[in-house]
Order: structure tokens, then sequence, then C-alpha cells
């Protein structure tokens, strides 16, 4: 199990940020300590994580480095130019 200081130390490492580590207070209805439980998946429909944390880590990362960059040069909706579709003379 992992603490989430340690979760953002990792994720600052693997993005190579020198951005400081701020602690905050939890909001009010934020659960004091959080356990998922995957047993009955695992039981129920035979599933379990198939990649390590640093392989998710770096599948997430990958995902909001094109998603930041996308929205940078976007229309203010999240789309790039690029990926506009005409279909049926209606821009989709």
């Amino acid at each position: 199990a992992f603490a989430i200081s340690e979760f953002a130390t990792l994720i600052k490492a693997e993005v190579g940020s020198s951005s400081n580590i701020v602690h905050k207070a939890a909001v009010e209805d934020d659960p004091k300590r959080r356990r998922p439980d995957i047993s009955l998946a695992k039981k129920v429909i035979d599933w379990q994580p198939r990649v390590s944390l640093k392989q998710g880590l770096e599948k997430t990362i990958d995902y909001f480095r094109k998603e930041l960059s996308r929205k940078h040069y976007s229309d203010g909706i999240g789309v790039h130019p690029d990926e506009y579709q005409i279909i049926d003379n209606e821009i989709k």
C-alpha cells in the first residue's frame, strides 16, 4: 500500500518536475483511509491488474501529456482543429 505522498513523489520523479509537493488539509468529508479491495473482482471475474505501478504511471503521465498539449492548441472545448471530422456537412 502506498501513501498519497509516496504517489506524489513517484509522479514528480517520473515527470522530472522541480515543483514542491504541498500538503493541505483534507476536505471535510474526505475518507481518512482508503483500502481498495479487489478480492471480489479476482474471485468473480478472475481480474487483477496486469501492469506494474511504474507502467501504469507511465501510461497515465503519457495520456495527460497528450491531453495537456492538445488543449494548449484547442478551440476552448478541448478539441484540436486537426481532430474535427466533417460528416454529412456537420462538424463532429
